[in-house]
């Protein structure tokens, strides 16, 4: 469900990004975005994932061309079962990325993006001999919208995300080895740009 989700979304991206004329970029080069949003984390075993509130910050430049690179942190608050005790757990997503954004004449605009970070996750509360912190390598790919008000100085951004997190050492069952995991968490997310420099 959630990876039909995400590819039907980015095809609508890729759709609406291929059909769109060719005119001005955001005016402004910086843009500073503001947002929250909701990670469906993968669960790993095929059962149910969960879904959690996430926050966030994004700081990109955007060139003429429509290339445009930029870095994101996300904080994730969610919590696991371990023996039937609950415990907390906060995920942090950091990545760097480069964008396309198709250029349009109105103010709707559609970009794409992928880029390379981490995920750093903390548990609370383990009991001793477990390692409380972990953290892997995260390959974000996506796409989003971008809303430019008229006076072009802030909009509204929506993202769809897969962040995919490779996970090392997790055992396979059906080998008896360790092997790394890829998991594919779908964000879900939009805010408020600030654009701003020259």
């Amino acid at each position: 469900m959630k990876r039909t989700t995400f590819a039907m979304a980015f095809a609508a991206l890729l759709v609406f990004g291929f059909t769109a004329r060719a005119q001005a970029q955001a005016p402004a080069p910086w843009e500073l975005n503001l947002h929250i949003g909701a990670l469906f984390l993968d669960s790993g075993d095929g059962g149910e994932s969960d879904t959690d509130p996430m926050y966030g910050v994004r700081l990109g430049y955007n060139m003429p061309s429509g290339f445009g690179f930029g870095g994101n942190f996300d904080y994730v608050q969610s919590d696991a079962d371990l023996d039937g005790d609950d415990i907390d757990v906060s995920t942090y997503l950091y990545s760097g990325e480069i964008n396309y954004t198709f250029a349009t004449s109105n103010p709707l605009q559609i970009f794409l993006l992928a880029g390379i970070g981490a995920a750093t996750t903390s548990y609370s509360d383990l009991p001793e001999g477990f390692d409380d912190s972990f953290t892997d390598l995260m390959i974000p790919i996506g796409g989003g919208i971008k809303w430019v008000s008229p006076g072009s100085s802030w909009g509204f951004r929506g993202d769809v995300r897969d962040n995919i997190i490779l996970v090392d050492d997790v055992l396979d069952p059906d080998e008896g080895d360790r092997d790394t995991e890829a998991f594919h968490n779908i964000e879900l997310s939009g805010g408020v740009s600030f654009f701003f420099g020259s």
